[in-house]
């Protein structure tokens, strides 16, 4: 099972190369262990999720999220 730390590594390139802060990091033991974490920076704000074991990642735009696996 992928653990927030190994998606937390993986993503890493976002707070070293984009300059993004970790601006929300939720894990949700109840629920399959589901993991929401939300990147932002000045330009955008990405959001990578751990749903029932499928990782997915969702961009914010003009109030709106879309998904994008």
């Amino acid at each position: 099972m992928i653990k927030l730390k190994d998606i937390k590594k993986a993503f890493n390139f976002l707070v070293n190369k984009y300059k993004m802060k970790i601006i929300r990091c939720d894990y949700y033991k109840e629920a399959f262990g589901d993991i929401v974490i939300d990147y932002q920076n000045e330009d955008i704000t990405l959001r990578v999720v751990r749903d029932r074991l499928q990782i997915s990642v969702e961009i914010k735009i003009d109030n709106g999220w879309y998904d994008y696996i």
